[in-house]
């Protein structure tokens, strides 16, 4: 009886270093430029929606952060689960604590 020869695998292709590089430095890009409208914004009277504006500019930074350099779009359905999980968490200690400042009275000194 004749047993089949093991094939062997081929080695993935490598990448090249300009592949490696232009999604970390595009994201660097975009993160510099997120801050640049964070900034501007300080200095712009747009009333009650600047604090929505910057918080838009905060999780669009955040998502970035996760898919680029934490590599969250490669990894298991479990490290992505956590990572979601912990975001869920920072949301709801946020919640609680704005609940908690804006529920106070001011008291005059």
């Amino acid at each position: 009886m004749r047993f089949p020869r093991p094939r062997k695998a081929k080695a993935p292709p490598t990448p090249s270093i300009g592949s490696l590089v232009r999604a970390p430095l595009i994201a660097l890009v975009v993160l510099l430029i997120l801050l640049a409208a964070n900034i501007a914004t300080a200095y712009l009277n747009l009333g009650g929606g600047q604090i929505y504006l910057n918080i838009a500019f905060a999780l669009v930074s955040v998502g970035l952060i996760g898919t680029v350099f934490m590599e969250l779009r490669k990894e298991n359905a479990l490290n992505r689960l956590c990572a979601a999980a912990g975001f869920a968490w920072l949301a709801i200690f946020l919640l609680l604590t704005f609940g908690d400042y804006l529920s106070r009275t001011i008291m005059p000194f």
